[in-house]
């Protein structure tokens, strides 16, 4: 499944368009149960596209979002949005829109993640794993032993 070299300057959403294109065409995701890899964040030692201010880059990054909202099916297309063409949209989406061996619904059902409703299950929530684990679930836990709720 190749990358969408029309989703330039886009920041938020690659994620979601992707593993969505990579599932509706096929393709299982796994878990490993040992961090073998990690993503450098910090940015402080470097310039990020967000601090190039140039109308171009605002223009290609809008049509960017509008192309992640349309391949999850979060828009309807109704002519030009914010001065994005729908042939802007929908160019090459044959090539890198979804696949044909799932929906996009088997998708949502498969990360819990809905596009159109914008909500998550629990599961999607906590991926899986018990609430317990968490902050909130975790001060529950010990308020309930403690007797302090």
């Amino acid at each position: 499944v190749p990358y969408d070299p029309h989703m330039s300057f886009l920041f938020f959403g690659e994620e979601s368009s992707m593993t969505a294109r990579l599932y509706t065409h096929g393709f299982d995701f796994y878990c490993p149960e040992e961090p073998f890899c990690y993503h450098f964040w910090s940015r402080e030692y470097r310039h990020t596209f967000r601090e190039i201010d140039i109308d171009e880059r605002r223009h290609l990054e809008l049509v960017s979002l509008a192309r992640v909202r349309h391949v999850l099916s979060m828009q309807q297309l109704q002519g030009e949005e914010g001065g994005v063409s729908q042939k802007d949209i929908l160019r090459d989406m044959d090539k890198y829109g979804l696949g044909s061996e799932r929906s996009l619904e088997e998708y949502e059902a498969f990360s819990g993640v809905s596009f159109r409703t914008k909500t998550l299950t629990e599961r999607a929530r906590s991926g899986g794993l018990p609430s317990v684990m968490f902050f909130d679930g975790m001060m529950s836990m010990i308020q309930k032993v403690s007797g302090t709720t």
